[in-house]
């Protein structure tokens, strides 16, 4: 919230002196981006954001305006520059994570750790408001999946993912292929996620091919964000109640 504060300042500032009443300059939206992907959490490795070039690159300025926006962020407290050796996040806690903090299989932190099986069900669909809502842009076709997770012969969790097919690692794979698509979604998708977010719910029983004592699941909605700010996979785990023991690390 103090860093929204001061940019709010800050963009006000500019836009006064140049006067311009509908759009900032470019340094000021470079500004606004990098802060967004460090609130984000994008630039936790050793607490460094990327060298110049790469993100000039990811940014789409040149080198010049990306200087006038680390500028800012060093003099309003959110980075520090060490000559030589990059910018770096301020005040930043380096911790281990051992829940659903830290990316990667969702089921295992939710006390799931036998799964003897999965089945994979995918389909090419077309784009909808939905989806161009959760990946901020208009893709025409997306590769959905439903995962089935057994133990014992039980279902015992189920997950339905959705990824954009203009990706290069999506667009690489036989996308009607069970066996590529489940190693895409449960494997692949975290080597490319920088950022994991998880929203939990709790919804009454549905016709589904779980069964539950409680007639309750939780729903663990998990999106990946890779290291450029955009979303590359959406996934919805339904899980019953009395499965879930769910692990978070709190700071």
């Amino acid at each position: 919230m103090i860093y929204i504060y001061v940019l709010a300042k800050r963009e006000n500032r500019v836009m006064e002196n140049n006067r311009l009443k509908d759009k900032p300059p470019l340094y000021v939206e470079t500004y606004n981006k990098i802060l967004k992907n460090i609130l984000d959490g994008l630039y936790n490795q050793e607490n460094k954001l990327p060298n110049e070039i790469k993100l000039a690159k990811q940014m789409g300025v040149s080198r010049v305006t990306l200087r006038q926006a680390l500028q800012l962020l060093q003099e309003d407290g959110v980075i520090e520059s060490r000559k030589g050796v990059g910018n770096f996040l301020r005040n930043q806690k380096k911790y281990l994570t051992a829940g659903l903090e830290q990316i990667g299989n969702v089921l295992p932190k939710c006390g799931i750790s036998k799964i003897d099986k999965i089945t994979c069900i995918p389909c090419l669909r077309q784009s909808a408001v939905y989806t161009d809502n959760i990946f901020e842009r208009q893709i025409p076709v997306f590769l959905t999946a439903t995962l089935l997770y057994y133990s014992d012969k039980e279902c015992i969790a189920k997950c339905f993912s959705t990824l954009p097919t203009d990706l290069d690692f999506v667009s690489e794979i036989d996308m009607m292929n069970s066996e590529q698509v489940l190693k895409l979604i449960c494997q692949d998708t975290y080597k490319y996620a920088k950022v994991g977010k998880v929203e939990i719910n709790m919804i009454k029983s549905i016709e589904s091919e779980m069964e539950t004592e409680k007639c309750v699941y939780v729903v663990l909605t998990e999106k990946l964000i890779d290291d450029k700010g955009i979303v590359i996979c959406l996934n919805k785990y339904y899980i019953p109640m009395e499965r879930v023991n769910i692990q978070l690390k709190s700071m």
